[in-house]
């Protein structure tokens, strides 16, 4: 059984522009919740390339995470999704064996590439719903035809549903500021397909337009693992030094969680900023050993504080 991939995603141009489309016309207006950490502004020297998270850091995230992270219970999401896309069910009791068969691919698929040593596996979010919606078929009034369309619109109406995002305040001029210093800016983080469609609807600016580098986007659906995976780090150090010739010393980490960045980009031997901007997303990891010796460069109560850092 083939199954529907990203990569089938990227090459249908077409779609991708359409996609778009499917997201919700009125965006969510979502300030950030200010947290009681305090700022740690020292100033940083030599960085010539900035490397930041997403959710959390530049979007302000409703659930804190990428909306399939979590794996909790959403079955008034699940009714309001099925409702959107015309998944009627039989029975109203039907309707939660959708939910479970959606997050129990999810796990499957974990524990599968664990079998094949991949400590922090990452799911393709367009293959989890072609599978969860050949084997709920059955139990659809009239179900609409498979296809590689439908599987994109029901992950991005997902998406929207469970979480809820809008753009951290400051994000545009810390984009202008940093790419009128010479700096270039890419990222690392845990996320789906639509993580870049995303920033695009939020902004109004394809991700590359905005100023990133894209030899430098480094998304968890595409290598098929996600933070704080070591390898995603060390994979952005070679880039950087290969293409432009940038040791890690004179790269800088942005993101808001010790364990998933703060503690792999050290280890890499970049310099780190901690993002503490939302009370939502800030992961300090306290209660865990492991991360409490590590501590960030620099810890950023918002955004623009960057600009005036470097």
């Amino acid at each position: 059984m083939n199954l529907f991939t990203y990569q089938d995603l990227e090459k249908d141009p077409d779609l991708q522009k359409k996609s778009l489309n499917f997201l919700p016309e009125e965006k969510p207006a979502l300030l950030p919740i200010p947290t009681d950490l305090e700022g740690k502004l020292n100033s940083i020297d030599d960085v010539k390339i900035i490397l930041f998270d997403i959710y959390g850091t530049l979007i302000i995230s409703q659930s804190g995470d990428v909306g399939t992270a979590a794996g909790k219970s959403r079955a008034e999401t699940f009714l309001r999704l099925m409702k959107i896309a015309n998944l009627t069910p039989r029975n109203l009791e039907t309707s939660g064996k959708i939910e479970e068969l959606f997050f129990s691919t999810i796990k499957s698929i974990h524990e599968e590439k664990k079998k094949h040593k991949i400590p922090f596996p990452e799911v393709d979010i367009i293959s989890v719903w072609d599978s969860t919606y050949r084997n709920i078929m059955e139990i659809l009034e009239s179900p609409p035809v498979l296809s590689l369309e439908l599987m994109v619109k029901l992950s991005l109406l997902y998406e929207s549903l469970a979480n809820q995002t809008d753009i951290m305040p400051g994000l545009s001029s810390l984009l202008n500021k940093t790419i009128a210093s010479g700096r270039r800016m890419g990222i690392i983080s845990n996320a789906q397909f639509y993580t870049p469609i995303l920033l695009e609807w939020l902004t109004g600016k394809n991700i590359c337009k905005s100023g990133f580098d894209e030899e430098l986007l480094i998304w968890s659906y595409k290598e098929g693992m996600g933070k704080p995976s070591q390898e995603l780090f060390q994979m952005a150090n070679a880039r950087c030094l290969a293409l432009y010739g940038v040791k890690p010393e004179e790269i800088l980490y942005v993101g808001n969680d010790m364990r998933n960045d703060i503690f792999p980009a050290s280890r890499a031997g970049m310099k780190t900023a901690l993002f503490a901007g939302d009370r939502r997303s800030l992961r300090l990891r306290e209660k865990d050993p492991l991360y409490s010796y590590i501590k960030p460069d620099i810890i950023l109560t918002y955004l623009m504080q960057l600009t005036d850092l470097l």
